[in-house]
């Protein structure tokens, strides 16, 4: 009897109960803490963007500003430079990332590396479009040393994005040419392997 009773506590306590007392604390612990972490992480986030409204545009004007040093020359002719080349090229790592992939690591680092490059163009839409006082004086800044720029940088996106379509365009059809030759040249080589 006495050794039925004693193997009757054994089962009924089935051990999680004493350690798992402790663990609701600490994952209580460890979501308080989460929770600390993210306040943290979107505080310092939020103190960026503003830190960044307020200094990129005044920043982007006036190095456009002393590159093209007032000159309507310089000015159109940076302007379709950067137009052109920070359009081509993230255009073309763009339409890298939606070939086809087996995971979404090499899509988003494409994409992310083309928004990068992109960054130029973007900054200039900044001054363009914000409506921040910081984006008012630098596009002020660019009316006096920067004319002609960015107009011309509008130009410019338009010509790369035609360029970055045409040459992915060719490319894809460069590829599929190239496959439907190998496939001749393989059914050419085993004539005997079409009939089996």
């Amino acid at each position: 009897m006495t050794d039925m009773s004693a193997a009757q506590p054994g089962p009924a306590q089935p051990g999680p109960a004493p350690d798992g007392a402790p663990q609701p604390e600490v994952s209580r612990r460890s979501r308080r803490n989460r929770i600390i972490l993210w306040t943290v992480l979107a505080v310092v986030l939020v103190a960026l963007v503003l830190l960044a409204a307020s200094f990129l545009p005044r920043w982007w004007a006036q190095t456009v500003g002393g590159l093209v040093d007032g000159s309507f020359g310089r000015g159109a002719f940076w302007g379709l430079a950067f137009g052109i080349v920070f359009t081509l090229v993230p255009t073309l790592f763009v339409a890298r990332a939606v070939r086809r992939w087996n995971g979404w690591k090499k899509p988003v680092t494409f994409i992310a590396a083309g928004v990068l490059l992109a960054a130029p163009n973007l900054f200039t839409l900044w001054v363009v479009v914000g409506t921040t006082s910081a984006a008012h004086a630098a596009e002020r800044t660019m009316d006096v040393n920067a004319p002609f720029f960015r107009g011309a940088t509008a130009w410019g996106v338009l010509v790369g994005l035609a360029a970055g379509v045409a040459i992915e365009l060719l490319w894809r059809g460069w590829r599929e040419r190239g496959r439907k030759l190998d496939a001749i040249r393989k059914a050419e080589r085993d004539p005997g392997s079409v009939g089996d």
